[in-house]
């Protein structure tokens, strides 16, 4: 596992699939990793779980005419985590979206 210190992101070879960058080095711990990105209201729900179960999280907020020119409603906002709570982060945002698709009874 290769870190992208440009686009904060995990890479498998060496090589940034994003930015083309030669990656010569792993994650440290401490490291920001990009987790993704979400619209309202998603974004405010997942932001508060995160801060919620003290986990730091940057979040880098889209323009909205960057909205405009794809399209989409809301805003867009980017979120990054250190490489040490990456998997907790993912766990969380996993039981916010099945949560969020269960019907009641």
């Amino acid at each position: 596992m290769f870190y992208c210190e440009n686009c904060y992101l995990l890479n498998e070879e060496n090589t940034c699939a994003f930015c083309g960058s030669r990656l010569t080095r792993g994650p440290k711990m401490d490291d920001y990793c990009f987790i993704g990105n979400k619209c309202s209201p998603w974004a405010e729900m997942y932001h508060g779980i995160l801060k919620d179960d003290h986990i730091p999280v940057i979040i880098r907020q889209w323009s909205p005419r960057t909205a405009a020119y794809t399209g989409e409603v809301g805003t867009r906002t980017d979120f990054f985590v250190p490489y040490s709570e990456l998997d907790h982060a993912r766990q969380l945002e996993q039981a916010l979206m099945d949560s969020s698709f269960e019907q009641p009874d």
